[in-house]
């Protein structure tokens, strides 16, 4: 078997014979056998018409069939001219049947008065009691004498056939005249839309399924049978009247009359057999329909709008989205299908069949296009979008590959849920196509590729290939074409999950390229990438979200964040399982503190869970040090988010504390530190409460008096909230770091460092001048600043700051005697003035011994 070399086409003038890349007109040479109603299968130009091309732009990428596409213009053009043309014809045939049955009815009138005077009553008395009474034409009278040698005349019987026959053709006759009339305004020209062409389309494509619904054509077409009755009637009304007349006249008139109706029966059954007969009756289309839908002929795709006539009226009564699409669907695929079927201009059908790319996944209406036959047509113009010469070689070469490119889309479309597959013999030149550099050409082939043949082998490594170029490349790539590839990715992966579960290969190779591209798209036109981007990593990441979500857009963005934070932190986790390295980290670090703001702090309520499952990573992220470069209120979020920690780990309890020192350190150095300083000194507070003695260490290494301190004297100096919190987070810190020392033991060298470091501090200096500013509250004093102070001073009374510090926590406390806790207050003062006293005559007898 030879082999067939994959190739684009190339520059040489001699193999470019079809087409020009210049004009996209047919070349010269071969424009004799450029035909606009060619057939499907011969080289031309992408839409071409005796008017020009009619193009689709280019910036109508993934907008193939939006409000202002111009596929709606087209449509309203062609069915402008269609439905013009239809109703002039209709018209005019009106007119000319008006002007007949005006006539007709003229002479019908005539015969009728002469036959009507055999009926009356004096006429009647002078016939033969035989009732063979011949018509004396010249006189109005009947004669009742037998001649020999004359023509009876009718009989009384005869004379009422006749009236009862011309009676009801003139019956048939204005009948027809009336209808014709109503049928006059039936088909006025429908009043003009104004709006965007996609509201002026699916005005006209209503009207025009009502009109079939309604038979409204099969009625216009159907009166001149009326006048066809009128005719046969008056005919046989006639052969009545001549049948007892002259022999030779009664048997030429009806040998006229039966040869005329059997031609007109004749033209009836020649339409019915061939369509495309030149005889054709007026009825003949309509009775093709009838039979094609009764079952007695093969259905035909033409007549696809006699299976709508059935749902039209159900619209209202049924809301089942997946049995009947949304109205507005359904007007637009009718549209489509009207353009595909029914439109005899080539370029316009070729224009609608690419308009189907357009339509984006959850569209309702795709089932209508499928019956209407639109992917054999799309594959059979895909063919024609390729050119292969076995005369001259085996290549197959490109000649439309942005038409080709939309065929691919639409097909993906068309046959999505479906078991339709793409055909082998097409799979060279979709190969082809993925050679081709120029737009999204290569990527879509590849979407398509994968798809196609998935079972076959696994295409979403050439997938991933090219969101990583674009990822790359942002300002040239567009969202569309991401969101395509993403949606293929998806797709491919939900088939694979479920046959398989998810190949650590697959998810180390898409994981890094999805964190990248989620990272550079946070444009406000890119949230379908975002969300899709988010799925798609829930799926790597080894979890099964509903497969709803990968039908409604809707519901996917609604559910980003959960799908985002769930699978960001699982990344977290497992760094090394999806190749995530310290960038990577980097990135999830900016992404996740983001998302998880917008999702758990407006409220919250109802997702506990979720918030366990963010805490986690974001810890995770925090201990690691990777959101120092967060801005202020963002990283205050953060901290917001971690609130309660009670998932800290004992074990991660020293880096905790000192991670929120250094970010209360780095917080300082900004003059408004209030929405930074909250969240850190909330969950400081929360860390100290019966800390282990690796959680004072790491307090104490951290420096973290000198911090806090740091943060009273930067901050906001009318912050009383913030001052108080700092002080009282250091007065736990001296209560709990004195409540490990051992009582009746000497205490550890550690031990002593921890007093040294409290001791060195300004700590007591910063008190006693707050205390003497009368600003505090009492009782946070008398339960808590002093008790720790007296735990303290029992641990070392001889330090010589304590005589300062008792002096002024007294005088607060006589300012305030009388009120409530101040009687606790100054016991415990007392007690620690006993102490001081005691230490001072121990002092004392030490250096009276030492002298």
């Amino acid at each position: 078997m030879a082999r067939i070399d994959l190739h684009i086409l190339p520059e040489p003038s001699e193999l470019h014979p079809l087409i020009s890349p210049t004009t996209g007109r047919v070349s010269s040479f071969d424009a004799d056998n450029a035909d606009p109603f060619r057939g499907p299968t011969s080289p031309r130009a992408p839409f071409q018409t005796s008017r020009g091309a009619i193009h689709i732009s280019e910036s109508e990428y993934g907008m193939e069939v939006s409000e202002y596409a111009s596929i709606w213009n087209v449509y309203n053009e062609e069915s402008a001219k269609i439905d013009t043309a239809e109703f002039d014809a209709s018209n005019r045939g009106i007119d000319v049947l008006l002007v007949f049955t005006g006539l007709f009815s003229a002479v019908l009138t005539t015969f009728i008065i002469q036959s009507y005077q055999l009926m009356l009553p004096n006429s009647s008395t002078m016939m033969s009691s035989s009732g063979s009474c011949p018509l004396n034409s010249s006189t109005n009278s009947t004669s009742c004498s037998q001649q020999d040698g004359t023509d009876p005349g009718p009989t009384l019987t005869q004379i009422r056939w006749v009236n009862g026959l011309w009676f009801a053709a003139l019956s048939c006759s204005l009948s027809a005249a009336l209808f014709s009339m109503l049928a006059k305004h039936w088909l006025r020209s429908p009043p003009n839309v104004s709006g965007p062409p996609l509201h002026r389309a699916r005005q006209r494509q209503k009207r025009y399924l009502q009109m079939q619904s309604w038979h409204v054509m099969t009625v216009v077409n159907a009166l001149p049978l009326l006048l066809h009755v009128t005719l046969l009637l008056f005919f046989a009304g006639l052969i009545v009247l001549l049948w007892s007349g002259n022999r030779a006249i009664t048997v030429v008139t009806c040998v006229i009359v039966i040869l005329v109706f059997f031609c007109y029966f004749g033209s009836i059954w020649i339409s019915m057999v061939d369509p495309d007969c030149p005889y054709q009756h007026p009825i003949a289309e309509h009775l093709r329909a009838w039979m094609a839908k009764r079952g007695f002929t093969s259905n035909s795709l033409d007549d696809i709008e006699s299976t709508w006539q059935g749902s039209i009226d159900q619209w209202e009564e049924l809301d089942q989205t997946d049995v009947f699409p949304e109205t507005s669907d359904f007007w637009d695929a009718s549209s489509l299908v009207w353009l595909i079927r029914k439109c005899p201009n080539a370029s316009a059908t070729v224009a609608g069949l690419q308009a189907i790319a357009g339509f984006p996944r959850d569209f309702t209406g795709f089932h209508i296009l499928r019956e209407a036959g639109a992917v054999p047509l799309v594959l059979r113009e895909f063919r024609t979008c390729f050119h292969r010469d076995p005369t001259l070689d085996s290549h197959w070469y490109v000649m439309e590959p942005e038409s080709a490119e939309k065929y691919c889309r639409a097909w993906i479309r068309l046959t999505a849920g479906t078991s339709l597959k793409w055909p082998r013999d097409l799979l060279v030149p979709l190969e082809t196509m993925r050679g081709v550099e120029s737009g999204n050409v290569g990527a879509i082939a590849a979407c398509t590729r994968a798809i196609a043949f998935l079972e076959d082998k696994d295409g979403r490594s050439s997938l991933l290939s090219y969101l990583a170029r674009y990822e790359k490349d942002q300002d040239n790539s567009s969202h569309e074409i991401q969101c395509w590839l993403l949606d293929t990715f998806l797709s491919c992966s939900f088939i694979s999950d479920k046959r398989s579960r998810p190949s650590a290969h697959m998810a180390r190779e898409a994981v890094p390229i999805l964190l990248r591209l989620l990272h550079r798209t946070k444009q406000a036109l890119a949230s379908r990438v975002r969300s899709a981007v988010a799925l798609s990593l829930s799926l790597m990441a080894g979890q099964m979200p509903d497969l709803a979500l990968f039908h409604d857009e809707a519901t996917r963005r609604e559910q980003f964040g959960e799908l985002l934070i769930s699978s960001l932190v699982e990344i977290v986790r497992n760094p090394d399982i999806y190749a995530v390295d310290d960038e990577l980290l980097d990135l999830i670090a900016l992404e996740l503190p983001r998302v998880a703001s917008l999702v758990l702090l407006p409220g919250g309520a109802g997702r506990n869970h979720l918030k366990l499952v963010a805490q986690q990573g974001l810890l995770s992220l925090y201990l690691q040090g990777r959101m120092k470069v967060l801005p202020t209120s963002m990283l205050a979020n953060v901290l917001q988010i971690l609130y309660p920690p009670t998932i800290v780990p004992r074990s991660e309890g020293p880096l905790f504390i000192r991670s929120l020192l250094e970010t209360l350190r780095c917080s300082a150095s900004v003059t408004e530190i209030g929405g930074m300083a909250g969240p850190v000194l909330r969950l400081l507070e929360l860390s100290l409460v019966e800390p282990h003695p690796d959680a004072i260490g790491a307090f104490i290494e951290g420096r973290g008096i000198e911090v806090l301190l740091l943060t009273i004297s930067t901050g906001d100096t009318e912050s009383r909230q913030l001052q108080l919190d700092c002080i009282r987070i250091i007065c736990k810190f001296i209560g709990t770091t004195a409540d490990h020392f051992p009582s009746s033991s000497t205490p550890s060298s550690i031990q002593e460092g921890w007093l040294h470091h409290i001791f060195q501090s300004n700590f007591f200096s910063v008190a006693n001048t707050f205390v003497k500013s009368q600003q505090w509250w009492l009782a946070e004093i008398a339960k808590l600043w002093v008790p720790a102070l007296l735990s303290l001073c029992k641990l070392r009374p001889q330090e010589p700051i304590w005589i300062s510090v008792e002096a002024a926590f007294r005088n607060y406390a006589e300012l305030n005697e009388g009120r409530e806790d101040c009687f606790p207050l100054l016991d415990q003062l007392d007690e620690m003035k006993s102490l001081l006293v005691s230490e001072a005559r121990i002092t004392d007898v030490s250096m009276s011994h030492v002298d």
